[in-house]
């Protein structure tokens, strides 16, 4: 991993983020519930990232972080994707 990856996942999530907006309230709080995971580790992992770009290299804990993270943003998105399919046209 690099520390630029840790840019990329984070815009994915913001995207996603940005997507809910448009849904429905009940399954708006359904769906910021489910980024929790993604966000904590995004943000354990950005901590992580100001170490690594002092020792101009990235630390094991800042890879394992993001291999974690993509796991939740991936499911995030699957769920925020599926919930816009649903919802009923206006």
């Amino acid at each position: 991993m690099k520390l630029e990856d840790w840019d990329e996942l984070n815009s994915r999530l913001q995207q996603s983020l940005e997507r809910i907006e448009r849904l429905p309230r009940f399954v708006r709080r359904d769906l910021r519930r489910m980024s929790r995971p993604a966000i904590d580790l995004l943000r354990l992992a950005d901590q992580e990232r100001v170490i690594s770009r002092r020792r101009r290299n990235p630390t094991p804990q800042f890879e394992n972080l993001m291999q974690q993270a993509q796991e939740p943003l991936t499911n995030f998105e699957g769920h925020v994707i599926f919930a816009s399919l649903l919802k009923e046209p206006e």
